[in-house]
Order: C-alpha cells, then structure tokens, then sequence
C-alpha cells in the first residue's frame, strides 16, 4: 500500500496533467501489475487499499462522493485478476512457474498487463457512468490506456535497471574481495 501511495505521489508531482481523471504516465499500474504478477490473489486487498488510501489523500472532493471512488478502486483492481482467470478457464496459465530461461514469462507479463490496461479504462468510465451519471468520454478511455501503458513501461523499466545495476554492483563487491 505504502509504494502505492508513493508512487501516485511522485507521479502527481512529476507528471503534471492536464486532465484530473487520467494520467498519461500512471505509475502505479506497473505497481498492480508486478504484485499481481508476484503474489497473484493475495497483492488484491494491499493493492485495494493501497487505491483508497491513494483516493483519500489526493483527490479533495473524495468526502463528496466516497462510494464513486471506492467503485472505480475495485474496478481498477479487478481487471488482472479478471484477466487472468479468463485466460487460464481458456487453457493458458499466464502465471505457471517455469523452469527454464527466462524463468519470467515476459511475454505473459505484457500480454496480461495490456489487456488489463485496456479494461481498466472501460471499468473505471463504466464506474463513473453508474455512480457519477457521466458519459463514457472516448478521449479519457484513450488517456486512461495512455497512462497505464506507459505507466507499466516505465515502472517495469526502472525495476529492470535497478535489478541489473544491483547485480552488477554486487558481482563488482565480490570480485574485488574475492
């Protein structure tokens, strides 16, 4: 909950938008993705709360209409899940444990990541067409596509760098001690 939050925040003051419904780099879909990827079901109520916590503290109008933010957080965190059994009731587990190399799947990791950004963009507008009586706008779905894609490019790109440049750093460690 707590990386979450901080990368909405680092988000919020990074990436200034124009709209206050989508961000076109929205970091914490990367978040959703890499936990659901790592910890499958159980990462749901942290990722949850995690939304919430994220709606309380940075959208003021939050008190206004509490129930239309908890929706679009549950519908922003059931589309990996969705996804996902959808694919594995059809035969193929985007998550099954691999032996060989690469032992991540990253073709299943982007396959399940795109598909659930595609969906995250028609829950949330459908959310807000339920609760909100807002027309379903086709310029925030494509934002909402936007920002998650390139928000799971960038938060998966930097966790990349990172691993690499820590297992060079390390094997540089060991090399000059050993």
């Amino acid at each position: 909950m707590a990386i979450y939050v901080f990368l909405f925040a680092v988000q919020d003051w990074g990436f200034r938008q124009n709209s206050a419904a989508a961000s076109l780099i929205f970091l914490p879909h990367g978040w959703r993705v890499v936990s659901f990827f790592l910890f499958r079901f159980r990462a749901l109520p942290g990722l949850l709360v995690g939304h919430i916590a994220t709606c309380v503290l940075f959208f003021p109008n939050f008190t206004e209409m509490p129930w239309t933010y908890v929706a679009t957080c549950i519908a922003s965190v059931t589309p990996l899940p969705l996804v996902y059994l959808a694919l594995y009731a059809l035969g193929w587990d985007l998550l099954a444990p691999r032996n060989a190399y690469p032992v991540v799947p990253w073709t299943s990791f982007a396959l399940l990541g795109v598909i659930a950004t595609a969906l995250n963009g028609v829950a949330v507008s459908s959310v807000y067409l339920v609760t909100a009586s807002r027309d379903i706008d086709v310029n925030q779905l494509v934002q909402y596509a936007v920002g998650d894609l390139i928000g799971m490019i960038v938060f998966v790109g930097a966790l990349l760098f990172y691993f690499r440049w820590d297992r060079r750093r390390r094997l540089a460690a060991s090399t000059q001690s050993g």
